[in-house]
């Protein structure tokens, strides 16, 4: 009776602590937060302001198509930034990860995917991701 009481104990507190553990392990990591109005003006000294911002884009629809959806914000970082924009367009985005992945780019627009991959194989980091309705959440629908 003694080994089969000692049994049920050590069986019950495998449970818990195997229970702790899923729990523990099923929070939602928190995002990173950036804080987009902390902002510092660029001066003079500046080493990069003759140098063009390069960002990447991968031709989703084509080449005109793809760069018209993202011209406003384009020339808004120029502005912002007091320095020109050079926009580098791939076919896939395997071949913008190439690129970030080699640091052709200084920034990119990819997709989910994509940056999971490139965070997995090369170390990749989130800078913004779009927010709809309070939600960073992605959804994939097949029609």
């Amino acid at each position: 009776m003694d080994f089969l009481r000692k049994l049920t104990i050590i069986i019950y507190l495998s449970a818990l602590v195997l229970l702790a553990l899923l729990i523990n392990g099923c929070k939602k990591p928190s995002a990173p937060v950036i804080d987009l109005t902390r902002v510092k003006p660029v001066t003079s000294e500046d080493s990069t302001l003759d140098k063009p911002l390069k960002v990447a884009i991968s031709s989703i629809t084509s080449p005109g198509y793809s760069r018209a959806y993202y011209e406003e914000l384009l020339d808004y970082l120029s502005r912002r930034l007091h320095r020109p924009v050079q926009v580098l367009q791939r076919r896939s985005y395997a071949e913008v990860n190439d690129l970030l992945r080699a640091g052709g780019v200084d920034v990119a627009f990819i997709c989910t995917y994509s940056y999971v991959a490139g965070h997995d194989e090369f170390g990749l980091e989130l800078l913004v991701a779009p927010q709809i309705n309070d939600k960073v959440t992605y959804y994939y629908s097949v029609r």
